[in-house]
């Protein structure tokens, strides 16, 4: 915890210009953490069979598939037509166009936070 306390020593010694400096390196230390507890969160225990990566995976299958939710307007949403709309969406088809030259070769799995 001495990081700590010479942190708060250049706090007090700058003032408004350091506290903006401690709230930024706060925000992206959060950022950081929640990023990697949701990636490895969300990774299954189960090792890749055949010693084969995920990506090797999912390239062999010719598709990505993608978890939305299907109802948050702006993030992922359901049209009456069928298709899904959205940031996540979005960033499924980039993904999607990146590995395949197709942004169109994605799978769409329904998931709710229940």
């Amino acid at each position: 915890m001495r990081w700590m306390s010479t942190i708060t020593k250049v706090i007090a010694f700058r003032g408004a210009q350091a506290s903006k400096l401690a709230v930024k390196l706060a925000l992206w230390i959060s950022i950081t953490l929640a990023y990697f507890g949701l990636v490895t969160g969300c990774m299954p225990n189960v090792p890749p069979t055949n010693n084969t990566s995920r990506l090797d995976q999912v390239l062999s299958r010719g598709r990505l598939r993608c978890g939305t939710n299907g109802e948050l307007p702006g993030f992922s949403f359901l049209e009456p037509q069928g298709l899904y709309v959205g940031l996540d969406v979005d960033i499924c088809r980039a993904i999607a166009a990146a590995l395949f030259d197709n942004p169109d070769a994605v799978d769409y799995r329904s998931l709710n936070a229940k």
